[in-house]
């Protein structure tokens, strides 16, 4: 049986190169969790704007009335009653035409999840 020799100066070299390792392996990981964190990062971006599309794509199917009357409380802000004053039509219209209208909403965008 051959036995293993060694010099004082290869331990010397094993031992450095023993406490590298852990170092080295430090420094990937690091570089792995950044390299995770800006993919986290352009994925959410991408839902983000995937999103926006979902939306943009279900308020392009309201009726002309119900985008109007979405813009008027949730872009200006109006209260039913503004909205009802600027269009000229009862306050209950502007009251049902935005109910239906976030009905559709919730339902295309309900609809888009189930297929994406």
């Amino acid at each position: 049986m051959k036995r293993f020799e060694c010099s004082v100066a290869e331990l010397g070299d094993l031992e450095s190169l023993a406490r590298a390792v852990p170092d080295n392996l430090q420094r990937e990981l690091e570089l792995l969790s950044r390299e995770l964190e800006e993919l986290k990062a352009a994925l959410l971006r991408y839902a983000a704007r995937d999103r926006k599309n979902v939306l943009a794509r279900a308020v392009g199917e309201l009726s002309p009335e119900q985008q109007t009357v979405l813009a008027l409380r949730y872009q200006e802000g109006l209260t039913p009653e503004e909205a009802a004053a600027a269009l000229g039509v009862p306050g209950e219209a502007i009251r049902r035409d935005e109910r239906s209208a976030l009905a559709n909403l919730t339902q295309s965008v309900n609809q888009s999840q189930k297929e994406g």
